[in-house]
């Protein structure tokens, strides 16, 4: 007699269970069917205001890169080697950091912007980074916010760590400084991007604002390696960190490096419209713009000085001041250099910093208080983009006696070398910031071109 087979028997709760499997698929593929398509026809209205673009960005899966969200703190954070948190200000490349709880946008520059000495050890407010970054009484203070164009409008203070770590385990924020409008990064904003492995490490050595408890500074290593300061005396490189208000609007951009956001725009009509880092031709050479000033604009060439094609090489003189004696740089530059210059009505001559630092401060505003009247003079330390160019003299003076003087080396790097010792030059000239832009966009390959329109 044959068996006969039984019949599996599927119960309705199976059934069911399988129609919800079924569901739910359709359902997400339908909806990201629906977030595509919105995305490629621009179907859903857009916000201008870039802390919505930024968000947007967030990851939900990988929780050390890209842009990540934080419960506790309530802060979104861009983490690891992300390459999507670009933001362009005043001509210069910020990278954002963060944004808080209460939708403030942190973003740092993207490189050094110059080369000083920090004299961190008694804190922030009181440095010589401080007074480089930002506006205040003192003379010759906010370099660099003098250069930026509606910071009033568009910028806030800036919060920035302050506690005082030991303890590289234990790196903590529980201490705020928002004092003023331009900080740095502190040894927490480091680490909460992550730190050697993230965008962050810029393969140059730069200041962090934190201390330890003997108020030795924090710094970046070249490698991307947290190291400390125990002399306080180290010239490292300075990268500013910016905060803006979450209702600042995108006019351009998707905060890509090739289309960076921007949130200023104007017209540049005139030499004092342009942005620092523009270049601008004169005299058939291309400039750099190095800084905005009242009545004048500051520029150094892009390469150093070369005569029948060849790189000019000399030794800065007898001693470490720059002067107009005929054994000294400084007299090449204002006779040989400056008689090879096209409309040199459009120079104007100004007061070049050839004093010495104060030892214990090491600040560069100190050389400022012996000056030279000069027409052509070079780049000193707290000059933006001072290591643009290698194998350079500089104006500033080395510490110890008057034969040491400050250059930058083939590498880049910033140190004192002896006066007998050859270097190339790169002039720096201050040009009338009433001159007219003729054409040009001012980037390298387009420089604006600069003259004086008749009428």
């Amino acid at each position: 007699m044959a068996k006969t087979r039984k019949r599996l028997k599927i119960t309705p709760v199976l059934v069911a269970l399988n129609i919800l499997v079924l569901f739910i698929i359709v359902i997400f593929y339908v909806t990201r069917l629906i977030i595509y398509y919105n995305k490629e026809h621009n179907t859903v209205d857009e916000s201008n205001l870039i802390v919505d673009s930024i968000i947007k960005k967030r990851s939900y899966v990988d929780i050390n890169n890209g842009l990540v969200y934080d419960d506790d703190t309530k802060t979104y954070t861009f983490k690891g080697n992300t390459n999507d948190n670009y933001l362009e200000y005043s001509g210069i490349l910020f990278r954002i950091l963060s944004v808080d709880k209460d939708n403030k946008i942190k973003a740092v520059s993207d490189s050094n912007l110059t080369i000083m000495y920090g004299n961190l050890k008694n804190g922030f407010s009181l440095s010589n980074i401080n007074t480089w970054l930002n506006k205040s009484a003192i003379k010759n203070s906010g370099i660099f916010e003098n250069n930026l164009f509606n910071s009033d409008s568009l910028l806030i203070n800036t919060s920035m760590c302050d506690d005082k770590i030991d303890n590289l385990t234990k790196i903590t924020c529980d201490k705020a400084n928002e004092k003023h409008k331009i900080g740095i990064l502190s040894l927490y904003d480091y680490y909460v991007s992550g730190g050697k492995e993230s965008f962050l490490n810029i393969k140059d050595s730069y200041f962090l604002s934190t201390v330890d408890n003997n108020n030795s500074n924090y710094y970046v290593t070249s490698n991307g390696e947290i190291a400390l300061d125990n002399t306080n005396r180290k010239a490292l490189g300075v990268r500013a960190v910016i905060t803006f208000s979450g209702s600042s609007e995108i006019i351009s951009g998707n905060g890509t490096k090739e289309n960076p956001y921007k949130i200023e725009s104007h017209d540049i009509k005139k030499l004092s419209d342009v942005y620092v880092g523009s270049f601008v031709k004169y005299s058939n050479t291309s400039f750099k713009v190095i800084g905005i000033e009242n009545g004048k604009v500051k520029i150094a060439q892009r390469e150093a000085i070369k005569e029948n094609g060849k790189i000019v090489a000399k030794k800065f003189g007898s001693n470490n001041t720059y002067s107009l004696n005929k054994d000294n740089v400084g007299y090449y530059l204002n006779n040989n250099y400056y008689k090879t210059l096209k409309n040199n009505k459009y120079i104007v001559k100004s007061s070049w910093p050839v004093g010495e630092l104060n030892t214990e401060t090491l600040s560069s505003l100190d050389a400022y208080k012996t000056v030279l009247n000069a027409n052509v003079g070079m780049l000193s330390l707290g000059d933006m983009y001072i290591n643009d160019v290698k194998n350079v003299f500089l104006l500033s003076k080395g510490i110890g006696d008057n034969k040491s003087i400050d250059v930058i080396s083939t590498e880049g790097n910033f140190y004192g070398d002896l006066v007998t010792s050859t270097y190339n030059l790169r002039p720096c000239l201050y040009l009338k910031s009433s001159l007219d832009i003729l054409s040009g966009d001012g980037s390298e390959k387009s420089p604006f071109v600069l003259g004086e329109n008749n009428g």
